[in-house]
């Protein structure tokens, strides 16, 4: 419990960090998305909270919603960054056209969140647990992995075609942070720890991920070398 807590102080520390910087984006979309965003994923680590006091059923159903937010929380603001961070995406895609691209991943993440295919499972350590049921584990699995993984192929491409020291830093941690995801997705298959739900504390990466991309200005791609 001291675990969870630890980490979810740390992590809605991080998203109103997060939200104080996003305020600062020459954007309005980019500006209005994550604020969204970044403030229903905080109730992702109060819900955490709650639901490790062992509460009622009555009050398990009403914040079932925000248990798994993150999964749009965190993979909608990585897709704007990657964006944002490269000149040749920023000046190539139209902010609509980014939508349509991603489409099906974020209907896939709300559908989940509004269909609710979840179990609650008491356990001694963490009170309650949400886990998926049926065959949305594996649905999840593969949407997060085809994600990741073309995730990690534009970082990979976008450090290789810019030599500027910045853009290759945040390229590096994205990777990184990702490579982290992909791991720590495995351990939902029956590795996870007792103490903490699975991917909480590669979340808190995560969002200090967005902070330090999101608060370093962009380079302005006449400015910029390739590589």
């Amino acid at each position: 419990m001291k675990i969870l807590l630890v980490i979810s102080i740390a992590a809605i520390f991080i998203l109103f960090m997060n939200i104080k910087t996003i305020q600062k984006n020459p954007y309005i979309s980019i500006r209005l998305i994550c604020t969204i965003l970044f403030s229903l994923s905080i109730m992702r680590y109060i819900t955490l909270l709650l639901f490790a006091q062992l509460p009622s059923l009555e009050l398990i159903n009403k914040l079932k919603y925000f248990y798994y937010i993150t999964i749009i929380g965190l993979t909608i603001p990585f897709i704007i960054l990657i964006w944002y961070i490269t000149p040749l995406y920023r000046n190539k895609i139209k902010p609509l056209a980014l939508g349509i691209i991603c489409l099906p991943h974020i209907l896939f993440y709300i559908s989940l969140i509004i269909m609710q295919p979840f179990k609650a499972i008491k356990s001694d350590r963490i009170g309650y647990n949400l886990t998926l049921v049926g065959r949305w584990p594996r649905y999840l699995a593969f949407i997060q992995l085809t994600y990741i993984i073309i995730y990690i192929i534009l970082s990979i491409y976008g450090f290789t075609l810019y030599k500027h020291k910045q853009t290759r830093g945040q390229y590096l941690i994205l990777i990184m942070c990702h490579i982290l995801f992909l791991i720590d997705g495995l351990t939902y298959f029956g590795t996870s720890s007792p103490y903490i739900p699975v991917f909480t504390f590669t979340e808190v990466f995560g969002f200090l991920t967005l902070y330090y991309g999101f608060s370093i200005p962009t380079i302005d791609f006449r400015k910029i070398k390739k590589g």
